[in-house]
């Protein structure tokens, strides 16, 4: 149900693409266990249906993330998720993390329901509880699951993610 590429995954229902999901690998400098990290995830809805979301983690201990389960409107919108990695006190080698996120959506069935859960929004638990309610009752052929890899960059922590080399020149 995805097609993924560096630049980003689109997840798709049936025939109908729902949602683009960037980047396709979440980044991290490396060694990991320093200071308390953030990457990005942007969301961005393709339908013309509101859209649920909700991500899960492998491992929930060493990532926050926030807003883990919402609402995209419909097109175009586009909602950023932020993922901190938690350092811990025990050392584990980049190479033997192998976490990964996944990205579950959906199609919100009818504008009653988004309605209904839009006006629990205020009130942080009563939207919590109809986000898990709205999974519960959504059959799973409705929905969409993408996974997501998470690498851990050889760099220091002042080096850009992103540089640019000019010719002749080395790393």
């Amino acid at each position: 149900n995805a097609r993924c590429s560096e630049s980003g995954c689109v997840l798709s229902a049936m025939t109908s693409r729902m949602i683009v999901v960037e980047p396709g690998v979440l980044e991290f400098v490396a060694p990991p266990n320093i200071l308390p990290q953030t990457a990005s995830i942007r969301l961005t809805n393709l339908s013309n249906v509101c859209v649920a979301y909700k991500i899960k983690t492998t491992n929930p201990k060493r990532y926050c993330v926030r807003p883990n389960t919402g609402l995209i409107l419909a097109a175009p919108r586009m909602v950023e998720v932020t993922v901190t990695y938690l350092p811990s006190d025990r050392v584990v080698p980049p190479a033997n993390l192998k976490d990964k996120f996944q990205i579950v959506s959906t199609a919100v069935p009818s504008p009653e329901i988004q309605d209904h859960i839009e006006r629990q929004l205020p009130n942080k638990n009563a939207f919590i509880e109809e986000m898990r309610k709205l999974w519960r009752e959504i059959p799973s052929d409705r929905i969409v699951q993408e996974k997501m890899k998470v690498v851990f960059t050889e760099r220091t922590l002042h080096t850009p993610l992103h540089t640019t080399m000019q010719p002749g020149t080395t790393p």
